[in-house]
């Protein structure tokens, strides 16, 4: 119970800045 974490962390980040950001699909 710690590397799930840091992944839904990041994936979550990614969609909030996709989602702010959906020009920058990289």
């Amino acid at each position: 119970m710690g590397t799930n974490v840091t992944m839904v962390i990041g994936l979550w980040c990614r969609i909030k800045h996709w989602q702010s950001s959906p020009i920058n699909t990289v």
